[in-house]
């Protein structure tokens, strides 16, 4: 893996930090999927710049809807030359140090119990990506690093504009509390929050002992994903004939919009 893109992916994670910190003061906020859009263009104009060739990234074009939630889609090579397949769904901090939109809603499942369905079908890893910088409200600010460490270390508190927390625990924790309180980033940082960095910078994101599905380079390169058009599908599905089958696969897929492929050197 190379260092470059390690390097980069953390101060990235340091700008978005101090970008939304400043942000903060003014009571304003940032939309995630602005954040989301912002961080793959400057990750492909890099790998690009640099003449990176073991980091492939694919953007769907269309806007049919993943069921799962999933915004970005990570496929890491591992020491047997396959993929393990990382999800993360996007949402972004509020100026008074809380993920305003992590709150149940009236539909069932919620959208991390969505995220954990994705694990148990595709044997995924499920994570939220959290862009955070530090909250206008004294009471609610963060300092010091993290419990967590990967190969580069702790994490510091200003090294998490790119945060990632385990969708299990979201799911823990929100389920700790009433569905009028909020979750906020002190309930994360310091005992459960990582850092994006981590899938980028060779850290052993898996566990050998993980019961995980893995998947071909075959796999990660599929037609089906590159296919995806929500005017054909829509076209397909309104006619009576013979592709049931493929159709049902097709609403049963759980890939993203955005797909990042992380290949061995």
């Amino acid at each position: 893996m190379s260092k470059d893109v390690c390097d980069f992916v953390n101060e990235k994670s340091k700008y978005t930090f101090n970008l939304l910190t400043d942000v903060f003061k003014y009571k304003l906020t940032y939309s995630e999927v602005g954040l989301t859009d912002s961080l793959i263009y400057e990750l492909t104009k890099f790998i690009d710049d640099n003449a990176i060739r073991n980091i492939e990234i694919f953007k769907i074009t269309s806007d049919l809807e993943c069921l799962f939630g999933n915004d970005i889609d990570i496929f890491v090579q591992n020491s047997s030359s396959n993929y393990n397949w990382v999800v993360l769904q996007a949402k972004v901090l509020g100026h008074n140090g809380a993920y305003n939109d992590l709150i149940p809603k009236k539909q069932i499942p919620q959208q991390w119990e969505k995220l954990l369905i994705h694990e148990k079908i595709f044997g995924s890893q499920a994570y939220y990506l959290l862009y955070s910088g530090q909250p206008k409200i004294r009471t609610k600010q963060v300092k010091g690093q993290s419990v967590k460490y990967d190969c580069k270390g702790n994490i510091n508190f200003d090294e998490i504009g790119f945060g990632i927390v385990k969708a299990d625990i979201i799911r823990n924790i929100r389920n700790a509390k009433t569905k009028y309180q909020l979750l906020y980033l002190k309930d994360l940082f310091p005992n459960e929050m990582e850092s994006l960095r981590k899938i980028f910078c060779s850290c052993n994101f898996f566990d050998e002992n993980d019961n995980i599905r893995t998947y071909s380079k075959a796999e990660v390169m599929s037609n089906l994903y590159s296919k995806i058009d929500k005017k054909e599908f829509k076209a397909e599905y309104s006619k009576e004939s013979d592709n049931s089958d493929y159709l049902e696969n097709l609403l049963s897929y759980g890939a993203s919009k955005t797909r990042i492929i992380i290949s061995n050197m």
